[in-house]
């Protein structure tokens, strides 16, 4: 059905077994454990606040990005010094 979410690891064109793959699943899965470890430290903060405030908190800390502020582009890579 339209919408439905896609299983992943999903079979695509560069195959659920390339090196590519790996490396993005494996980036989708540490941001999603950033995520939780964001959600816990809220509510570490923050004892007494539903999931929804919790999940509104951590909409507002994903969208405070100190390091790009004023459309500071970080380089990537970074130089070495």
């Amino acid at each position: 059905m339209p919408g439905d979410a896609i299983p992943f690891p999903h079979p695509g064109p560069m195959g659920a077994e390339s090196p590519h793959a790996r490396r993005f699943e494996t980036a989708l899965r540490m941001h999603e454990e950033g995520l939780e470890m964001a959600r816990q430290n809220l509510r570490r903060h923050h004892p007494g606040a539903s999931e929804a405030e919790i999940g509104a908190l951590l909409g507002a800390w994903l969208g405070d990005r100190p390091g790009d502020a004023d459309g500071i582009v970080v380089p990537w890579p970074r130089e070495r010094a």
